[in-house]
């Protein structure tokens, strides 16, 4: 994606070099659109290039919109979380990145598959047994994460061009009372129609217990949910009548 269109991002690069097709490409896989600057097209280019670098011609050099600047951007980047979402993630982002750091605050939770797959990349390093304590920012961008360790306290600083979250989620479900029946993570337990501990009502998507967290399977659930509460209302001789204009 090279469309600058209201992204302000400039990538000043060569195609011979790896590391500038590494940044775009990240730029890329998030969407993130982007001016595409090819030194051995835009020559003239050097020039900002040493004006930003004080003489320097490192690439390659990210300009953002704000006029702020980074030189060969960190290829690294931050996964903060073990289960199953956590390490997929990870695996995607090493596509692009050289290095994937994954921080979590207790033993990996991922599958077994997953978690052979990622210890056995050397493109990954895990780190267990640590929390996040402290995210750090550089000209209003993210720069790093601080880490503590749990049995130590020892604090550790991981500098990274980005990090991703994926430490679980919160059901929103407490606006239905204490009657319906969760999971001890608080999602709602459903039986093979999608319907709740309570009779009538149905729930589907991701705050499901068991859901899958998947666009598509909510999407299934959905249209299950809804073919349910219709046979419930058959049962119950509850179906609205269609009005026909006479």
């Amino acid at each position: 994606m090279t469309s600058a269109q209201n992204s302000g991002i400039t990538v000043i690069g060569a195609g011979w070099c790896p590391h500038c097709k590494r940044v775009k490409k990240f730029l890329s896989a998030h969407r993130v659109s982007y001016r595409n600057v090819d030194l051995d097209e835009q020559p003239a280019a050097v020039d900002r290039l040493k004006e930003l670098q004080n003489g320097g011609q490192i690439i390659p050099t990210v300009i953002y919109a704000d006029g702020t600047h980074d030189v060969n951007p960190s290829d690294e980047v931050l996964v903060i979380g073990g289960g199953n979402a956590a390490l997929e993630e990870g695996l995607h982002l090493s596509e692009f990145a050289r290095r994937v750091r994954v921080l979590s605050k207790t033993d990996l939770t991922a599958s077994s598959l997953l978690q052979d797959r990622v210890k056995s990349d050397p493109q990954f390093v895990i780190h267990t047994g640590v929390d996040v304590v402290e995210l750090e920012g550089d000209h209003g961008r993210f720069a790093a994460v601080v880490t503590r360790d749990r049995e130590t306290g020892a604090r550790h600083r991981f500098p990274a061009a980005a990090a991703f979250v994926f430490i679980g989620m919160r059901p929103n479900t407490d606006f239905l009372g204490a009657e319906f029946e969760r999971d001890d993570s608080g999602f709602l337990v459903t039986g093979p129609t999608m319907q709740t501990s309570i009779a009538g009502v149905f729930a589907a998507g991701d705050v499901r217990s068991g859901s899958t967290k998947q666009l598509g399977s909510a999407v299934g659930d959905g249209i299950a949910a809804l073919l349910m509460t219709r046979r419930y209302l058959e049962a119950g001789h509850h179906k609205a009548k269609v009005l026909v204009d006479a």
